[in-house]
């Protein structure tokens, strides 16, 4: 912790610098701005307005056919710029399965744009834009390595927790927004027939079963510097950067060693953040430190 130190016999002098990095922790659930299933069965299908999103392959009655869902979340007006993303695990619900196998189903970052407008086995966009081969292929179109993989088990929601894959993925579309084309969802066993399974989309009629992606995140602020200032009339002064809707105190002590600071005054949180000047009077004899805290 640096400080500030005065005395009457010297021009004021700047000791050090007080800097503190302000940490608040949040946390957000949010819902896909868009998501949909492109599916072999049909090369010019669009599913955004289905209620599932379905990812596996189907069989033996229709041949083996695969399926893979997508999926996108709006983090840029959503998430502050300066979110440091310390958690994010996303949820989906399957609401049908041929059988009950449990099968591994893995989420790729996806490195193409695409809109559930237009989104089918060949096509992402309108006007036309074609995956790099049908049903999007590693490593131009998705991400070779998934970011998370999960054992789905049994009809209800199932949790892709948090792990360092996700986590990177929606810390770099917090940074870089022109990066989110969010993930595809892809049965790790796409050679099985009835490996499909069906999870509730956003246009799901029970709320409760829509995908959801829980972000933690903390948000760090500009760290505190104290400035000094020339003596006017026998008063010590300083200044500080303050932020908004955060408290301080202002204190000081005859030496470094002491644990009995004194509080010089204390600042109410602002509105908006601000320059805080401090002044204090010069005493004979006699030597200041000062340090600004936060609660």
């Amino acid at each position: 912790m640096g400080w500030l130190r005065t005395s009457l016999w010297t021009i004021p002098a700047l000791i050090g610098l007080f800097k503190v990095t302000i940490a608040s922790a949040d946390t957000i659930t949010l819902i896909p701005t868009e998501d949909t299933t492109i599916t072999e069965k049909d090369f010019s299908l669009t599913g955004g307005s289905g209620a599932t999103l379905d990812s596996g392959t189907t069989g033996p009655n229709e041949g083996l056919k695969r399926n893979r869902a997508l999926l996108k979340f709006d983090l840029a007006t959503t998430i502050p710029s300066n979110a440091i993303v310390t958690s994010a695990a996303l949820t989906l619900t399957l609401v049908q399965r041929p059988n009950s196998t449990s099968l591994w189903f893995s989420l790729h970052r996806l490195l193409q744009n695409w809109s559930e407008a237009a989104a089918t086995w060949t096509n992402r966009l309108s006007p036309p834009a074609p995956w790099t081969s049908p049903g999007a292929v590693a490593p131009q179109d998705y991400a070779s390595f998934a970011s998370q993989s999960n054992l789905i088990t049994i009809l209800g929601s199932s949790t892709f927790n948090s792990n360092p894959g996700i986590v990177a993925d929606v810390q770099d579309w917090i940074n870089n927004p022109a990066n989110n084309f969010g993930w595809i969802l892809i049965c790790e066993d796409e050679e099985l027939e009835k490996s499909v399974r069906k999870f509730a989309s956003k246009e799901s009629d029970i709320v409760t079963n829509i995908p959801s992606l829980e972000v933690q995140f903390t948000l760090s602020s500009p760290p505190i510097i104290l400035a000094l200032l020339p003596a006017t009339n026998a008063v010590f002064q300083f200044q500080f950067n303050a932020e908004s809707n955060t408290s301080y105190t202002v204190l000081y002590a005859a030496d470094l060693v002491t644990t009995n600071w004194t509080s010089l005054t204390n600042i109410a949180p602002l509105s908006a953040a601000s320059t805080i000047l401090v002044s204090d009077p010069l005493f004979m004899d006699t030597n200041r430190f000062y340090r600004v805290r936060t609660p």
